[in-house]
């Protein structure tokens, strides 16, 4: 036999199998292989199956004896109708109310090949003395009459737990952290030079500069909203995998956004105490530490919430220039509706 039919083959296989779907369909897998070829890919289908807990769908054209073995179930049709769907053992067992005894060391499956001669409607005439399909019809009937009725749960299509899918995956979102660690740093030190620098700008506005006060803050909301755009090219990047592994059954994808708030909140509250701190002390605002304590929280949520809208953004839009837009007008929008530049009569400033 040509090695490349093989290799062809076992690409083919591989591909399919590689995003490891809940079920793999496979038409006539063995097609053109030899014996030894055909039985090494179905031992290997059936190792995947049995490790991962999938299902392999597949259509077989006259399979060996050492095959057949492998097969948990079978589904014979026949004119478009469902002759047997059990296991082996209850299709020889089948084939043997019919009249049809399985000779020493011969399959099931080669059986019913030799007898199919015999599976043909035959006339009127010669009913009797034949196995026919309307015979095997009524003895399948039969079995699925008399077969009790099992209730059975219905077993999850996600491998894992939920707890072990979020520790994977918080594992996973520190890795890409870890190796971004430049980008992690440069978003620290621009958070601190932008603090230090509005803190300059409303140094020590005391307790009576009210309108100063709320001009501050309208600055800090527009500031740490447009400060978390960079999450829109990330997480455009992990959309495509994130729809391939949570379609493949990989995990959930409320597991995915956990493990996404466990690793990046603790790195959203460094950020926002480099950027509280300096702005809040030299401002003059409540020198207590309980007072303190409220700036930072609301800084903290304003910085993860402005970031998870983002990501709700980069969910929906196809290219980062329209997420990007998307989310700007978004924010704009919101900075304007939300009466942060008026002034002290209801004017524009």
């Amino acid at each position: 036999m040509d090695t490349h039919v093989v290799y062809i083959r076992y690409l083919s296989i591989g591909i399919a199998a590689v995003r490891d779907p809940p079920v793999l369909i496979l038409d006539e897998p063995t097609s053109g292989l030899d014996s030894a070829s055909a039985l090494h890919i179905v031992g290997a289908l059936r190792a995947m199956a049995e490790a991962r807990g999938r299902t392999v769908l597949l259509s077989i054209h006259q399979p060996g004896a050492r095959i057949v073995k492998m097969f948990d179930s079978v589904l014979l049709l026949a004119v478009g109708f469902v002759l047997h769907h059990g296991t082996v053992d209850q299709l020889r067992a089948l084939l043997g109310d019919a009249g049809l005894h399985l000779p020493p060391h011969v399959s099931v499956d080669a059986l019913r090949r030799h007898a199919s001669s015999s599976l043909q409607a035959p006339s009127s005439g010669d009913r009797e003395g034949r196995c026919t399909l309307q015979r095997l019809f009524q003895l399948h009937g039969k079995q699925v009459a008399d077969a009790p009725v099992a209730v059975t749960m219905m077993a999850s299509r996600y491998a894992n737990s939920r707890a072990r899918e979020v520790a994977v995956l918080s594992q996973r979102f520190f890795k890409n952290v870890a190796r971004t660690r430049q980008l992690f740093a440069c978003r620290t030190v621009c958070m601190l030079v932008a603090g230090l620098a509005l803190g300059s700008i409303f140094y020590d506005l005391g307790q009576d500069k009210v309108v100063e006060r709320v001009g501050l803050f309208a600055f800090l909301l527009t500031f740490l909203l447009s400060s978390t755009t960079e999450a829109l090219p990330i997480f455009l990047q992990e959309r495509d995998i994130l729809a391939r592994e949570t379609a493949s059954g990989a995990y959930h994808v409320s597991s995915y956004a956990v493990a996404n708030a466990v690793v990046f909140l603790p790195f959203q509250l460094a950020l926002a105490v480099m950027f509280a701190a300096p702005v809040y002390w030299l401002a003059g605002l409540r020198r207590t530490a309980t007072a303190f304590g409220y700036f930072l929280l609301v800084i903290w949520l304003i910085l993860y919430t402005a970031y998870s809208v983002v990501v709700c953004f980069a969910a929906a839009t196809p290219d980062f220039v329209v997420g990007g837009d998307v989310g700007g007008n978004n924010f704009r929008g919101r900075n304007v509706g939300g009466n942060n530049f008026r002034g002290e009569k209801g004017n524009g400033m």
